[in-house]
């Protein structure tokens, strides 16, 4: 098995982890209205997919860092609408900005590189 696949496992692992002990908690403090599946999306979301990909982001160079922002962005864009779909009112505009948040983000850093690109052609 190789390191990244190791890291998205762990990174699977920790979100399944996570969920779960949401879940313990849950039944002892309960969330106010429908914020638990915001939470949920965070974690899955956040342990299973953008922590992994941002880490390799930093040590493995062999993928560039569009595609891991692209993963991503993606993976946002399929889990976010299945979850905005089962609340309503803030929950669903919170789940729905933090996939906005991540878009811009891609596009935000996209732009940066290409200009960093520029300026490294231009100084060439």
């Amino acid at each position: 098995m190789s390191r990244e696949n190791i890291i998205i496992l762990a990174g699977a692992l920790g979100a399944v982890g996570s969920l779960f002990l949401f879940g313990v908690v849950g039944t002892v403090v309960d969330t106010p209205g429908q914020w638990g599946s915001v939470i949920a999306f965070v974690l899955l979301v956040g342990f299973g997919f953008v922590l992994p990909q941002l880490y390799l982001m930093r040590t493995d160079a062999a993928v560039s860092n569009t595609a891991r922002l692209g993963v991503i962005t993606v993976i946002m864009l399929i889990l976010g609408p299945g979850f905005a779909a089962e609340v309503d009112g803030i929950e669903s505009k919170a789940i729905s900005g933090v996939v906005v948040l991540s878009i811009l983000f891609v596009v935000t850093h996209q732009l940066r590189e290409g200009y960093r690109q520029s300026i490294r052609n231009d100084t060439q």
